[in-house]
């Protein structure tokens, strides 16, 4: 795994806070500004899921792409999902707030990140996400956020995204899917469709791959509902519920 690249997977990675209300982890000793107490941040953020939008970063080639949505469930003072349920491997989280501004600090064993996040309604607001690794490299992304409650329960259907594209050689009888992450952090992605092995995924792409293309796990399927999962070291996607048509290919992505 490319340390640099965990700036891709880790909007959030620290341990010291302590403000007005706090719902997760350790706290440590400073706190953000006072804002606007009529708006009003959650007091805690378990069970919510926060999804920001970059709008801004560092002008890194690691750092998250301006355009990119990141999403973080937090489902207990210990566990947070990604976006696709991949299960994010942290050694610690802590949320705090005062007024309408709040921090989501997360750590682990690749580094930590700081984020503050400025609430101007009760389920949006500004954010910015300063990261810092191992190795001593930072960096920092910024934009808007979204706040709203988790309804995936344990198990969900996970949140890969698809979609079909031109016709198979099947005449019509089947479908397939192409399996791919554009995760430069992650490597060895062994995917399974339907409990059964389909395939591993060994490197990314930078854009969206054609059906079949090397470096894809793609299968051919019968049409209908189908369950893809993934899994590498320190993380997870789905299950995920696709609905595969015949005579086209479904792109799934693993975010």
């Amino acid at each position: 795994m490319q340390l640099l690249s965990i700036l891709k997977k880790l909007p959030a990675l620290a341990c010291a806070l302590a403000l007005a209300a706090c719902g997760g982890g350790s706290s440590g000793d400073a706190g953000p500004t006072s804002g606007n107490s009529n708006v009003g941040a959650p007091s805690s953020v378990i069970g919510k899921t926060l999804v920001y939008t970059v709008k801004r970063n560092d002008g890194s080639a690691n750092t998250i792409s301006v355009g990119k949505n990141i999403t973080y469930t937090f489902i207990d003072s210990k566990t947070i999902y990604g976006e696709g349920k991949v299960n994010i491997e942290s050694t610690s989280w802590d949320y705090a707030i005062s007024g309408n501004v709040a921090k989501v600090n997360i750590y682990s064993k690749y580094g930590y990140a700081n984020d503050v996040l400025t609430f101007t309604s009760p389920t949006s607001g500004t954010y910015r996400s300063d990261t810092g690794l191992i190795t001593g490299t930072k960096g920092w992304h910024e934009g808007t956020f979204t706040v709203s409650d988790y309804t995936g329960g344990s198990s969900g259907t996970g949140t890969g995204t698809g979609t079909g594209t031109g016709t198979d050689g099947s005449q019509g009888t089947t479908g397939r899917i192409a399996v791919w992450t554009s995760r430069s952090n992650v490597s060895n992605i062994d995917v399974q469709i339907d409990n059964a092995s389909a395939g591993t995924l060994t490197g990314y792409f930078r854009s969206t791959p054609s059906c079949g293309d090397s470096g894809t796990v793609t299968k051919t399927l019968s049409p209908g509902t189908h369950v893809v999962k993934a899994t590498t070291t320190g993380g997870s996607w789905g299950p995920s519920n696709v609905t595969i048509t015949a005579g086209s290919c479904l792109l799934f992505e693993l975010k």
